[in-house]
This record gives structure tokens, sequence and C-alpha cells, in this order.
């Protein structure tokens, strides 16, 4: 653990998975050079991966399923085929669903940003919903709704 601590390029932040995952940003419109530079920033992101992974003895990564980012599956796709490989197991994790409609975090931001708290409690777990009903949400769900776009690709 005192590895993990001691190294800044593992502290996890919006700027490390800039750097290790930039495909991350590109949107839905992924042409076939963006295909290509996807795929290595995803082999490379599990080389580091892997390099942590035996620091702290990892044997399992685990993946949320992705239906409506193609960036994400492709990503995951990535990861299913070549972790094993690496002997560490890799696990997609069925999307949960909602009315036939995957929920995820975007559409939760999407929910929020429309004004249809309602809409986003319903689809969160009960620790997000005491958080979004507390005052400290405020700020957060006026920031949402201020962005012009809310689904992160």
């Amino acid at each position: 653990m005192r590895f993990v601590q001691e190294t800044a390029w593992f502290r996890p932040s919006r700027a490390d998975t800039i750097a290790v995952f930039p495909p991350m940003l590109a949107g839905k419109n992924v042409n076939e050079l963006g295909l290509t530079v996807l795929a290595a920033h995803g082999a490379l992101d599990v080389e580091i991966f892997r390099s942590v992974a035996a620091c702290l003895d990892i044997r399992a990564r685990y993946a949320g399923e992705e239906p409506t980012s193609r960036v994400t599956g492709i990503y995951n796709e990535i990861m299913a085929r070549r972790l094993p490989e690496l002997g560490i197991r890799c696990r997609i994790i069925p999307r949960m669903e909602r009315d036939g409609r995957p929920v995820s975090a975007s559409t939760v931001r999407q929910a929020i940003h429309d004004g249809e708290l309602n809409r986003a409690m319903a689809l969160l777990p009960p620790s997000g919903r005491r958080y979004f009903a507390s005052p400290e949400a405020a700020p957060v769900i006026v920031a949402i709704q201020a962005q012009q776009n809310v689904i992160h690709h």
C-alpha cells in the first residue's frame, strides 16, 4: 500500500484518466483513425494496470457493461481479451436496467439536467438518493443543469 501512496502517477484524478485513456473524451463520432488510437490507448491502459496489479497482487478487474458508450464498450472488449492472457480475470458486470433501459451516470445526469429529479432519484441507490435530497447536493444539481451536454461517450 505504501507504493500506491508514494506513486504520484497512480493517484486517481481526471488528469490520470485523460493521460491513460484519452479516447474517453472523443464523443460519439469515432472514425477509423480514432478506433486505432482507442485500441492503442486501451492496450496501454491494460499494460499499466498489469504493473499495478503485480505490485498489489490484484488477480481480477471488474468493469461495468456499457451498452450506450462505444468507446467504453471497445475498451471493455480489449480488457476482456487481454487481461486473461496476463493471468488477470476480467469480469464485465451486466448493466442495471430500469424500464428496459440501461442505467448509467449519464442517464442520471441527463435526468437531473432536464429538471426531472424524481426520475433521477428512481435510478439511484439509497446512498445517492440521500445525497441528492440533502442541501449539500444543491450546487451539484445547479452545475449539472448548467452544462450544455452531460452525456459522456
